[in-house]
């Protein structure tokens, strides 16, 4: 159910929501209420660099928009490649990761 999502980003930025539908194994949109979405970037040495900003904004279509603030991605070195994932959970359920992928972080004139 994991997909793949690469993105790019300038330093210092704030990312544009993106919108996420999570759909089950028939193709069919996920009813996500009650459900908790969290985001973040990471690497291997600081697992939680930069915590995203999550919405459920339509529960009963699966619909989550994610972003990222300019003070998060300031957290973030230029010309690094991190990770990130999506996660949801449920009413008594364990979190699922439902998007990871690569980040690259692209430098800021400003930042550097």
């Amino acid at each position: 159910m994991t997909q793949q999502l690469d993105i790019q980003l300038t330093r210092g930025d704030q990312t544009p929501s993106y919108r996420l539908t999570v759909r089950g194994d028939d193709n069919t949109p996920v009813d996500l209420t009650g459900y908790t979405a969290t985001a973040q970037i990471g690497s291997r040495a600081v697992p939680s660099v930069a915590v995203g900003t999550t919405d459920v904004t339509s529960a009963s279509t699966g619909v989550i928009l994610v972003g990222y603030s300019g003070a998060q991605t300031t957290l973030l070195r230029a010309g690094e490649q991190y990770t990130h994932e999506v996660r949801i959970t449920g009413p008594g359920q364990s979190p699922l990761t439902i998007v990871d992928g690569i980040v690259s972080v692209h430098r800021s004139l400003a930042l550097g």
